[in-house]
Parts: structure tokens; sequence; C-alpha cells
């Protein structure tokens, strides 16, 4: 029989819950003490294949580039109360900027490399961030936004001069016995800052702590599987891949140019990617794409979407290029900092949002406040 997450519904509060949330790793551990000792443990696996760069690193070589960075924040003399800054594209180093924060337990702000000079200032100004990764496309920008703000900004790719190459932090020497930090807030601390759609509005900034629900669904993943996600660190969807590549020890294929639908179809063949989470418009590329018919799209299995609504047309003529059943809608929010619904069954019911993911609940109120019951 096809697995089927429980789902339970309590009549009387009117209140529908998820499983139990099991824990695999020590619950009192954060995330980047996971990552840390987990890189410990598999550091000739391929952790990342950058294949716009043409850049491949282990985990022991990420993980070291991470403690390099981690080290660099340290001499700063950054404390967890502080913020990183990043605006940026999926670069070679950019996981290693991440693994970095979650390492000193500082959470980082990310925000969006498209969004005005006037949207970059509100947001900091908001969150001042001590130091900014951002790409050299962006340098002028940024430091223009960031010009009320005492702030390092270091550069990823196409350095301007006057910025801090990602090279010259490379070059820190790693601290002495370096051990990740234990967060001083438990795992309610900040993990990172992301920010709303702003469909109303300016973006909002989002706080996501270091709870696991942010990979709750995530555990099928093994050593064997190879991720790929176009989003970046602004997304919670690039979160989520970079937390659970570090986490599960996939192998990462990552790329930093503008979504091209039959460049993505490529990688997909070449690496055997086996789990992708995607936006409903880059869906739309795709099948849309004269290579469309012929892709082979038979080492995927895992194909989550979600974000916004994608057309049911769209759903099936993706379906009918995967070998299975593995077309999964992931319905969630920013501010959850997770999914909250998984379909895991769409040859059954195409378009539906799936059960309620683990360790959540979901009560339905109408207009006057008052909880529905199921119809």
């Amino acid at each position: 029989m096809p697995y089927r997450p429980a789902s339970y519904y309590d009549a009387d509060r009117k209140i529908w819950s998820g499983d139990q949330l099991e824990y695999y790793f020590d619950p009192h551990l954060s995330i980047g003490e996971i990552i840390f000792n987990e890189m410990r443990r598999h550091p000739q696996l391929i952790a990342q294949i950058s294949a716009t760069e043409n850049t491949i690193l282990t985990r022991a070589e990420l993980q070291a580039n991470a403690m390099h960075i981690a080290s660099y924040m340290r001499s700063l003399g950054l404390l967890q109360m502080d913020i990183v800054g990043i605006i940026a594209r999926n670069t070679t180093h950019i996981s290693a900027v991440a693994y970095a924060c979650f390492f000193n337990g500082i959470a980082f702000h990310s925000l969006n490399i498209s969004y005005e000079q006037s949207t970059i200032e509100k947001l900091f100004s908001i969150t001042k961030p001590n130091i900014i990764f951002c790409d050299g496309d962006e340098f002028e920008k940024v430091r223009s936004a960031t010009a009320q703000l005492n702030v390092k900004i270091i550069t990823m790719r196409n350095h301007p001069s006057g910025s801090i190459r990602i090279d010259e932090v490379l070059a820190t020497p790693i601290e002495k016995n370096f051990q990740p930090v234990r967060l001083e807030r438990g795992n309610d601390q900040t993990l990172a800052i992301l920010c709303s759609s702003g469909t109303t509005g300016i973006p909002k900034a989002v706080t996501i702590t270091n709870s696991r629900q942010i990979f709750n669904s995530s555990h099928s993943l093994t050593t064997n599987d190879v991720q790929y996600s176009h989003s970046t660190l602004d997304w919670i969807t690039g979160l989520l891949t970079t937390v659970t590549s570090g986490v599960f020890s996939t192998k990462r294929i990552i790329a930093d140019n503008i979504f091209d639908p039959e460049f993505f179809m490529r990688l997909v063949e070449e690496h055997q990617i086996t789990w992708i989470i995607q936006a409903p418009s880059h869906m739309a590329m795709m099948v849309n794409s004269p290579s469309f018919s012929t892709a082979d799209l038979s080492s995927l299995r895992y194909y989550l979407f979600g974000g916004s609504r994608s057309s049911v047309e769209t759903q099936h003529r993706i379906r009918s290029r995967l070998s299975k059943d593995c077309l999964h809608f992931a319905y969630g929010f920013t501010e959850l900092g997770s999914m909250a619904a998984l379909n895991l069954h769409f040859d059954e019911k195409p378009n539906s949002v799936g059960r309620l993911v683990a360790g959540l609940k979901l009560k339905v109120i109408c207009e006057m406040g008052e909880s529905l019951e199921p119809r």
C-alpha cells in the first residue's frame, strides 16, 4: 500500500493534526551542530557541484570553507545576537556562508537580488547587519542602501574595487579546536530572516527558528540523493534545500544563472537529479519548452512544487514525463518556516494540498472567528 501520512481530527475542538514529530537527532542540538557533525561523518562525499561556475566541493571542503568564514566572523567579534546580511545568487561559496552562520548561532537576513535600493535600505535598517555578503553585480546598490550602517560588504562574484572578496575571507585561519556554538536561547533562537512575498507592499522580515520543522518532511533523503533548487537563500525553498543537503548529506547541484528550462532539464539528466523543489512559473516554462517532450526526467523521485498555484494541465503534463507518482504539491508559507501540507498521491488526488505534515495542527476559522467542521 502507498504511504499515507497520519492525519487526525478532533471533532470536539475542531482541530486537524498531523503525526507526531519524530526526532532523528538529539532535540537539543541546533541545525548548525547537526550539519557540522554530519559533514564530519561523510568527508569524502561530494557535497556540491556548480553547473555554472564549474566547481566541485566535497563535504570536507565545504565544511572547511564554512569554518574559515565562521572564524572570520568570530575575529570581527560577532556575537549570537548580531545579524549577517545576504543578497546573492547560488554561487560556489554561498552555502558555506549560510553554514558559517549556523555554526556561529548567528541569524542571516537574506534579500532578493531584484530588490530596489529603497527596499534594501528599509529592510536592512530593521535588522542592521554587521556584514553583508552580496554579488558584485549588486555591490553599488547595496553600498548606497547601507551607507548609514557601519557594515563590511563581501562580494561573492564579479568583485568591484572597494569590496572585500570572498577569497580574502576564506584565507582566514580556522580557529583552533573549532566547534559550532551551543545556542544561547535554545532552538527557539532565530536561524534565518527571510522576506515575505511583498504582495501587499514592502516585503516583511520573517524570522525562521532552529526548529526541526524545516526538515520534518525530508527524512527519506539519503546520501544517494541529488538535490536541486533554483531558489536562492531569500526563499524558504532555498533555505530548505541548504539545510536538508547539510543534514542528510546529499549531493547538491547549484547554478547562478537566470532559470532556463532547457538548461535545467539537461542538469537533471546529466547529474541524475533525484529531488527538486520548483516554482509553478518554472514548471510552466518547462512544459512550453521545445525540449520538454524528449527530456529524460526518469531519475526524479521527488518533484516538489509550491509557492503559488499551478494549472492542472501543467501538473498533468509534468506528471506524464515522470517515471513514477512523485509529483508532490507542498503547501505552506514563509511565516510557518516549513511545509504545512504535502500531497503524496497526485495520481489519486491531483491538485489536492494533501495532508498535514508531522508536528502541525490546523484549525479552519470563518470570518466570524468560529471554528469550522469538515465538509
